[in-house]
């Protein structure tokens, strides 16, 4: 990231609560409009009442922060009938997963259930245990929509279920929620002053993914309603994108319908006239459509008997495709699937351990805009030669695994995804299970599979061979045979065909271009020099250079496409081509843009949106964010990190803000010309309601690391760091060597640098908070230091555990674990140090009371009592140099041991004891000379 050295010294002072308040939607709070470019007058009010745009995800997530920090008017608006946004109750069917494992999709403010089988397979979540969650946290936090009535054929999963709100939560206010509402436009009037159109859609319309529906009559009238702030979390997976070739008007021009779907027409506007009262006998649809429509799609296409040709298509290859033709085949259909290129993805043969799948390893390996790098690891492999060839062989062998894990063929089709390192779309697939889309796909058709790809070609339109027409002629008789057109002018025959082309920009029908030049969210090109200077520092990073021959994306599949057209065992579709394809040819473009000229593709364009959060010229003006375009791997992380620098922008706290909108605008131009640099064919695909920042695997360190820095307030509020995400680290030298270590791991209870960290501190720099000023350890061996690590975090990367050891080191982990009161550390050191009982009795006392060990002063003691013939004098000599006292006793007790001969010069008069009554005997009478050497419990 580049920051202006100057941005992190201006802050702004929050402004009291004025008086007034409006505790209704529809009023607004007054204020007075004012320059995007000098300082707003806009005063806080926390009873203003907040619009948030979206029920997803972010939505949520937003309105509960909001809430906590003591705003008292949010309003949530949605189309939809439930909330969820991507995952609501209507969007989800069976078989429908997720891109994440458990862990990866749930708030911190509510824990959520393990999915069955995690074990098994890593904790992959279902679509309908989101569904649940997301409707659980509504409704406990937020005072949202119970689920509709019936529920979806899902079962509710154990533990989502509400819970009784506590105390806390009873005061604290609820949101409100205009579900089954749609907004229609979107303006800003002055500065803290919003008008937002809407209308009331029928909830039978309320699941469809585009405004543009049929049946306008049954609507309701448009109303205005006014707000004093917008936070736009429309996400990026609500409006379909269809190429014009694949939409259903031109499916109803060549004949494949005879007229247009009855209740939506997906992505285009409305066209009247068209016979809509006929019986369809085929179907095209969006792959968001998929839940509602699947009783048509299985009421028009019979189950497949053995020899019949698919009469489905698929046209896509990524995960939403994948759902799609894996519920099908358990529905004994059989699908055709036509696609250039599949999403990433990683798999493993087992579940990976949390503390490799939860650390920052992939962080690490994954380069990021913080300049220069902040540690010597992260500058070799990212500015080295040797470092990037090692990272990009790190990915490659990652993406390698997930194939093999899979059982996928070294030719087959499955194996062109895109590259792990240049995506920004990635699916999580845990551990390798039976029921996934990978092994329907591989079973033969002899064998009773349902799934044939047909790669790599690309869909360009559609075809009908009727002979007659309809009434209207538009369109084909019924029972006409039709299908689709691919690029090599091969035709596939179809009755249903599912568009998994992706999405567009949910912004463009709610906000106007003049909205959106007034806010800054429009995309301008970059002048050649400025992109030039803001590339400059990236030139350094080898990975990305050396990059150039991995990026092929869809082309990381094997250039021998003639082997895999012979191959009769990769269940192949028979237009398979033999020729080669370049990456334009094999990615398709998603976004629908029109090609652009060589000079075009040289200019940067960017849109200049302020850590993705805020448009830079809007930025003084506190009264509008953004909420879910963070592209991450840890979607409800980052953006529950972003609900609470939100709410500090809302709430005018103390923030390392740019002092202008000029800085704003370098800093967000400087963030998105690196994304163009780090994901250069990925960002192809991703709309900009989708992503206005992609740090996939470096989420942790950018987008909430990044965020959290400037929240600093002149007023802290409470606020709970929360535990599970706690990746603070503190800095130590020792030796002359510094160590990073995360600070939640020092906290055990009872612990030393519990205590140390309690300690107040001046106004001088903390010792411990960067490298250039560590906290001193004197008189410790930093090979003793980094032996104590591992023990202290199992995941530190290239750690050796104590099995590992030598006994010297074992036992300066033992006194660390003593000297900083790490008692399961000790305890497990001294377990490991079984040499120390083939050790000579003086040496066992000796290391019994230089590392406070019990066990080994009675055992050293012991032996010393079982001795024969062990005089006075011999016990206050070398090697034993004990004082009279102890010698005494030591004397005495030799006289109850088992092993005393009876012929001792002592008096014994046949006293003998067992062994058990010995050790009570001398924990008894060397009780002072033990406490004294051991003061750690054992």
């Amino acid at each position: 990231m580049v920051d202006n050295p100057n941005a992190n010294d201006c802050t702004t002072s929050p402004v009291l609560p004025s008086s007034s308040s409006s505790s209704s939607s529809s009023s607004s709070s007054s204020s007075s409009s004012s320059s995007s470019s000098s300082t707003t007058t806009q005063s806080l009010d926390l009873h203003s009442p907040i619009c948030i745009i979206g029920t997803g995800i972010a939505g949520l997530i937003t309105a509960h922060v909001l809430l906590r920090d003591g705003f008292t008017s949010v309003t949530l608006i949605s189309r939809d009938a439930s909330v969820g946004g991507t995952w609501a109750r209507g969007r989800v069917y069976e078989g429908l997963f997720t891109n994440n494992v458990h862990g990866e999709y749930r708030y911190s403010a509510l824990p959520m259930p393990t999915p069955p089988l995690a074990a098994q397979t890593g904790g992959l979540l279902s679509g309908a245990a989101l569904t649940d969650y997301f409707e659980a946290f509504s409704a406990r936090f937020l005072g949202g929509p119970s689920p509709p009535s019936p529920a979806h054929d899902q079962p509710s999963h154990p533990g989502t279920e509400p819970l009784k709100e506590t105390e806390a939560e009873q005061d604290t206010p609820k949101a409100h929620f205009l579900m089954c509402t749609e907004v229609l436009d979107v303006r800003r009037v002055a500065v803290g002053d919003w008008r937002v159109t809407v209308r009331d859609i029928p909830p039978t319309d309320a699941n469809a993914t585009d405004s543009n529906t049929e049946g306008q009559e049954n609507k309701g009238e448009e109303r205005v309603l006014r707000f004093a702030r917008i936070v736009l979390a429309s996400g990026g997976n609500s409006t379909p994108h269809i190429p014009s070739a694949l939409s259903p008007h031109a499916a109803l021009d060549s004949g494949f319908l005879s007229h247009l779907p009855t209740n939506h027409d997906i992505g285009e506007d409305n066209r009247g006239g068209r016979n809509r009262s006929r019986k369809t006998t085929t179907l095209v649809c969006h792959s968001s459509q998929i839940a509602s429509q699947l009783p048509t799609i299985l009421s028009l296409v019979p189950p497949t008997a053995e020899g019949e040709e698919a009469e489905i298509v698929i046209v896509g290859g990524g995960k939403s495709a994948q759902d799609i033709c894996t519920r099908l085949a358990k529905e004994n259909r059989k699908v055709t699937m036509v696609y250039s290129a599949t999403d990433a993805f990683l798999a493993s043969p087992k579940p990976l351990p949390d503390f490799i799948r939860k650390s920052r390893l992939l962080s690490v390996l994954t380069p990021y805009p913080s300049h220069p790098m902040t540690s010597r690891l992260e500058r070799f492999l990212h500015t080295t030669t040797l470092g990037s060839a090692l990272v990009h062989r790190f990915w490659s062998w990652l993406q390698d695994t997930a194939h093999t894990s899979l059982n996928i063929p070294p030719h087959h089709p499955l194996r062109a995804s895109h590259s792990l390192f240049w995506s920004i779309r990635v699916t999580d697939s845990g551990a390798a299970r039976p029921d996934n889309f990978a092994t329907a796909a591989l079973t033969p058709a002899s064998e009773g599979g349902k799934i044939q790809i047909v790669f790599p070609r690309r869909v360009v339109g559609y075809y009908s061979e009727a002979n007659g027409t309809n009434e209207n002629g538009s369109g084909p008789e019924s029972g006409c045979e039709g299908g689709l057109v691919l690029d090599d002018d091969t035709k596939l025959r179809a009755k249903v065909v599912v568009l998994a082309t992706g999405y567009k920009s949910s912004w463009a029908p709610i906000l106007s271009r003049e909205t959106q030049a007034t806010l800054g969210l429009a995309a301008y090109p970059l002048p050649a020099a400025t992109a030039a200077k803001l590339k400059a520092p990236w030139e350094e990073l080898k990975v990305l250079q050396a990059g150039s021959a991995y990026r092929p994306a869809a082309a990381v599949y094997t250039d021998n496409v003639d082997s895999a057209a012979t191959d009769p065992s990769l269940n192949l579709g028979s237009t398979l081509s033999s020729s080669a394809a370049t990456l334009s040819d094999l990615v398709p473009d998603a976004t629908g843009k029109e090609e652009s000229t060589q000079q075009e593709e040289q200019t940067t364009w960017v849109k200049a949106i302020y850590r993705g959060l805020v448009p830079a010229k809007n930025i003084l003006n506190r009264d509008f964010a953004i909420a879910g375009t963070l592209f991450s791997g840890n979607m409800t992380y980052s953006n529950e990190v972003a609900a609470h620098w939100i709410s500090s922008y809302f709430r005018f706290d103390r923030m390392h803000l740019p002092c202008t909108v000029t800085e704003a605008v370098e800093h967000a131009e400087a963030r998105a010309v690196w994304m163009q640099m780090r994901f250069p064919e990925a960002l192809r695909w991703a709309n900009e309601s989708a992503c206005t920042s992609a740090d996939l695997f470096t989420h942790e360190m950018e987008q909430t690391d990044g965020a959290v820095i400037p929240l600093t307030n002149a007023a802290p509020r409470q606020r709970k760091r929360n535990p599970i995400w706690n990746f603070e680290t503190v800095y130590f030298e020792i030796e002359d060597e510094i160590f990073e270590v995360i600070k939640k791991d020092l906290l055990v209870p009872g612990s030393f640098f519990v205590d140390m960290f309690e300690l107040p501190v001046g106004s001088q720099q903390v010792e411990g908070n960067d490298a250039n000023n560590p906290i001193p350890l004197y008189e410790i061996k930093a090979s003793h230091f980094s032996a104590f690590l591992p023990e202290l975090s199992p995941w530190v990367p290239n750690g050796v555990r104590l099995e590992k050891q030598d006994e010297a080191t074992r036992l300066g982990v033992l006194r660390l674990a003593n000297m900083w009161r790490f008692p399961q550390i000790r305890k497990r050191a001294i377990s490991l140090l079984q040499s120390i009982k083939n050790k000579d009795s003086v040496e066992k006392i000796r290391l019994g009371k230089e590392y406070q060990v019990q066990d080994w002063l009675l055992k050293g003691y012991n032996e010393i009592i079982q001795k024969n013939e062990m005089k006075y004098g011999d016990l206050e000599k070398h090697p034993y140099n004990f004082d009279k006292t102890l010698a005494n006793k030591i004397l005495y007790l030799q006289a109850f041991s088992p092993h005393r001969c009876t012929d001792c010069r002592f008096t014994c008069r046949g006293r003998s004891t067992s062994q058990t009554d010995l050790d009570s005997m001398v924990r008894e009478l060397l009780h002072d000379e033990i406490a004294q050497a051991v003061h750690v419990s054992n």
